[in-house]
C-alpha cells in the first residue's frame, strides 16, 4: 500500500465513523489534487460516496475546512479551483453564504468563472444573491448580465408552460400529427444541416416534454391506419384554402421551445463556455464582444463536421467499389434503377462502419450481450434507407416545382395513390408488427432480438424523473424511435445532403430506423 493509499484509508475510516474533521484534515496530506479527487470520487461498490455534496461532510468542508485560511488559499490558487466549485455550485447545491461572499471578494475572477461555466445565474433561488453579493466594480457588468438572462430565460420558459397548458387538452394523436406537419414546413423553408439539427432539438424537447408532464398520454394508443388517415385529415384542414391559416396550439408550443433553444444556443451557451465573450454596455443596451475570428472558429467547426461526413461517404463507396469489382460482393437488384439505390446503400453501410471502427465501437452493449456493429447495421440502415427513398427523394422531386412543403406533398399523395404505396412522413408501428418484419426478413436473428434493439435505440420518460429543461435525457439522433403504449414512433427526417448524419461522438443513425433486412425494392416496400 503507497503512503497516499494508506492516508485515503485512515480518512476513510474518519469519515466513516462521521469525524469529518479529521476526515479531511488526514485526507489533506496528500496534497490538493489528490485531496480533490479522492474525497469527489463515488464508487458504489465499495459505497465511496462524494464528501463535497453529502448532507453531513458537506456542511463541515463548506462552512468551516474550506475556510481555514492555509486550505482556502492553496485551493483557489490551484489548477483544482474549477474543479471544487462545480462541487459546490452543480452537485452540493446549498448556499453557505460566508463561503461565497469570501471568494467573491478575495478571488473575483474565479467566483466570476463559476458563476459562468455551472449556469448559476440561471437558478431561482441563487440570482437575488449574484446580483448583490460584493464584487469588484469591473465585474459589475456580468451582475447586470446575469439579472437580465435569468429573467429573459424565465419570460420564455413560462411562454412555454403556457403553450403547453393549452395542448393539453389534445390527444397524443393529435399532437404528433401537428408535430409533423410543423417539422416538416419548416424543414421546407430552410433545409441547411443547421436547421435540420435544430429542429431534431425542438423535436426531443417537445417529446421529452409532453411526454414527461402528461404521462397519461403516453397509454394513448396508436393504430398506423387511423393515424395516417388522422394526419391527412389535419393536414388538408391546415392547407385548405378556406383555412384561416392561424396556429394550432401545438404548432404555437413547438416554436416557443425553438425560441428558447435559440436563446440556449446563443446567450446562454456561448456566455458560459466561451470565457473569451465579455458583456459590453451601451446606454441601455448590453451585448457580447463577438469578434470576427470568433465567427470564423464557428464557421470552420461547422464545416468540419460536414467535411468529415462527406470525407467518409467517399471512402465508404470507394471500399464497395472495389469489393464489388473484385467479386467480393454482389450488388442484387430487378432494374437498373434498383442497383444503384442498392450500390449507394452498400456506400453508406461501409462508410458507418468505417466511422465506427475510428471511433474504436467494436460492439453495442444490449442488456447482458454485444453485438456487431455490422450486424446490428444491416437491418437497421437497410430499412431506413428504403423509406428514405420512398418518402424523403420522393418529396425532393416535387420541390422543385413547389412553393411550400404541403404543395410538394399533396403532389406526393397522388404519387401515392398512383402507386398505391403510402409514402407518409412518420414511421410508426406496433411492436408485435416489428418484431414479425424482423422474423421475415432475418432468419437467423436471435430470439430477443427486437426487444434489445427496441431497448436501445428507444426512449419512454420515467415518471419517477422530472422534466429538466437545462438537463434533456432524450435525443432523436441517439434513440429514434419513442415507445408510446405498444408502438413506436419516429418522424422521417434526413440530416442533410449525405446519409446517414455521422457526427463526431455518436453513432450514425437515422431518425428513421427499423430491422428489416432486404435491399430495396419496390415491390416489396411497406
Amino acid at each position: 500500500m503507497t503512503d497516499t493509499q494508506k492516508i485515503n484509508a485512515e480518512a476513510r475510516s474518519a469519515f466513516e465513523k462521521k469525524d469529518y474533521s479529521l476526515a479531511f484534515h488526514t485526507l489533506w496530506k496528500v496534497g490538493i489534487t489528490d485531496f480533490v479527487a479522492y474525497a469527489q470520487k463515488e464508487d458504489k461498490e465499495t459505497k465511496k460516496t462524494n464528501w463535497f455534496s453529502h448532507p453531513e461532510s458537506g456542511i463541515y468542508f463548506w462552512k468551516n475546512f474550506i475556510l481555514t485560511e492555509n486550505v482556502f488559499d492553496e485551493i483557489f490558487n490551484s489548477d483544482s479551483a474549477d474543479q471544487v466549485l462545480h462541487n459546490y455550485f452543480f452537485r452540493y447545491n446549498i448556499q453557505v453564504q460566508e463561503f461565497e461572499t469570501t471568494l467573491a471578494c478575495r478571488f473575483p475572477k474565479i467566483y466570476v468563472k463559476a458563476i459562468r461555466i455551472n449556469q448559476v445565474f440561471l437558478k431561482a433561488d441563487r440570482i437575488e444573491n449574484l446580483t448583490y453579493i460584493q464584487l469588484d466594480s469591473k465585474f459589475h457588468l456580468h451582475q447586470k448580465l446575469w439579472k437580465k438572462v435569468f429573467e429573459k430565460e424565465q419570460s420564455k420558459w413560462k411562454a412555454i408552460e403556457t403553450e403547453l397548458h393549452s395542448v393539453s387538452i389534445y390527444s397524443l394523436n393529435d399532437i404528433l400529427c401537428h408535430c409533423i406537419i410543423w417539422l416538416e414546413t419548416n424543414r421546407f423553408t430552410n433545409s441547411s444541416v443547421q436547421n435540420i439539427h435544430h429542429l431534431a432539438g425542438v423535436y426531443s424537447f417537445f417529446i421529452e416534454l409532453v411526454l414527461s408532464k402528461y404521462p397519461q398520454k403516453n397509454q394513448d394508443i396508436l393504430d398506423e391506419a387511423h393515424f395516417f388517415k388522422l394526419f391527412l385529415k389535419i393536414f388538408i384542414s391546415t392547407y385548405s384554402e378556406n383555412s384561416t391559416r392561424e396556429e394550432n396550439p401545438v404548432s404555437k408550443l413547438l416554436i416557443r421551445i425553438s425560441d428558447w433553444i435559440n436563446f440556449k444556443q446563443n446567450v446562454i451557451s456561448p456566455y458560459s463556455f466561451d470565457l473569451n465573450i465579455e458583456p459590453i454596455q451601451q446606454n441601455e443596451l448590453m451585448f457580447f464582444n463577438s469578434t470576427p475570428e470568433a465567427y470564423y472558429k464557428w464557421l470552420v467547426n461547422g464545416v468540419r463536421y460536414e467535411v468529415n461526413k462527406l470525407n467518409y461517404h467517399l471512402d465508404g463507396s470507394s471500399y464497395s467499389e472495389y469489393l464489388e469489382k473484385e467479386g467480393l460482393i454482389r450488388i442484387p437488384g430487378k432494374s437498373q434503377s434498383d442497383i444503384i439505390l442498392n450500390r449507394n446503400l452498400s456506400g453508406l453501410k461501409w462508410a458507418t462502419l468505417l466511422h465506427l471502427e475510428d471511433l474504436a465501437c467494436e460492439s453495442f452493449q444490449i442488456g447482458n450481450s454485444r453485438i456487431e456493429p455490422e450486424k446490428l447495421l444491416i437491418p437497421l440502415l437497410t430499412y431506413s434507407f428504403n423509406r428514405l427513398i420512398r418518402y424523403e427523394d420522393s418529396l425532393k422531386n416535387h420541390f422543385q416545382n413547389s412553393h411550400s412543403w404541403s404543395e410538394a406533398f399533396k403532389k406526393l399523395l397522388f404519387q401515392s395513390t398512383e402507386t398505391k404505396i403510402r409514402r407518409e412522413p412518420f414511421f410508426l408501428m406496433t411492436e408485435s408488427d416489428y418484431n414479425q418484419l424482423n422474423k421475415e426478413a432475418l432468419f437467423q436473428m436471435p430470439e430477443h432480438f427486437t426487444t434489445e434493439v427496441i431497448q436501445l435505440f428507444s426512449y419512454r420518460p420515467s415518471p419517477k424523473l422530472d422534466f429538466n429543461r437545462f438537463n434533456l435525457r432524450y435525443d432523436v439522433w441517439k434513440k429514434p424511435f419513442s415507445k408510446i403504449g405498444d408502438s413506436l414512433f419516429c418522424p422521417i427526417v434526413n440530416s442533410g445532403d449525405v446519409d446517414p448524419p455521422f457526427r463526431d461522438v455518436d453513432p450514425p443513425l437515422h431518425w428513421l430506423v427499423s430491422t428489416r433486412a432486404f435491399f430495396f425494392d419496390k415491390d416489396r416496400l411497406r
